[in-house]
């Protein structure tokens, strides 16, 4: 039905072998047969496989202050294929056309990653909501300290849960308590605690609120 498609495997390190073995004629002949001899083709299909395999064999050359930051670097690929062996039947690898190594995300991506999720997330408000919401650089900060401690070494999920924690949540107490209401428009901001400022709070006075119900320092 739809010849040109691009055809995911997450984490393929998870299938079953016997998933993997029937893999092999998919990526040799560009067709699959089920058990009841019907023949699909995947000539005109993209087949991508993403795994973990190597993820902490790469951590620690990076911790013996080798040079990864480059996902192309040769050392890295290499590494990674190595892993690879010990996991796949050579039969397997042979039949990838490219093996792609992606070097831990630093500081920049980090930063990039932290601004298009918080931006998503004001923007999922004002349509949901119709809340117009402001998030200054101080309470950035504390996203991106919160979620520093893990964020090298898990990717970007640390960064997703602490926006949840610092944005989606507060908001959504405020929202539950009457403190906030649709239209309003609210601003974030952090000095020592994190403050809420609402066109429905009296006077403008800012809110302090909680973060997971601890104080925020």
């Amino acid at each position: 039905r739809n010849p040109h498609s691009v055809l995911l495997f997450d984490e393929m390190e998870k299938a079953h072998p016997d998933v993997l073995n029937t893999l092999l004629q998919l990526l040799d002949d560009g067709l699959l047969t089920d058990g009841q001899g019907r023949t699909v083709s995947f000539c005109n299909t993209v087949v991508i496989f993403t795994s973990n395999i190597g993820s902490q064999r790469i951590l620690d050359m990076e911790q013996h202050d080798k040079d990864i930051s480059d996902s192309s670097s040769s050392s890295l690929t290499l590494a990674v294929t190595n892993e690879l062996s010990q996991y796949l039947k050579p039969e397997f690898i042979n039949r990838l056309d490219e093996i792609v190594a992606f070097a831990p995300l630093g500081p920049t991506e980090l930063s990039n990653i932290c601004d298009n999720i918080i931006a998503s997330t004001v923007e999922r408000a004002r349509e949901e909501q119709n809340l117009m919401i402001t998030v200054l650089p101080s309470v950035r900060d504390q996203i991106m300290q919160q979620s520093s401690a893990t964020s090298h070494n898990l990717g970007a999920r640390p960064l997703r849960r602490a926006v949840t924690c610092w944005i989606d949540d507060v908001v959504s107490q405020a929202v539950v308590e009457g403190t906030i209401q649709k239209g309003d428009c609210v601003t974030l901001d952090y000095n020592g605690t994190l403050m809420v400022v609402s066109d429905t709070l009296k006077g403008g006075t800012p809110l302090e609120i909680s973060v997971r119900g601890v104080a925020v320092s």
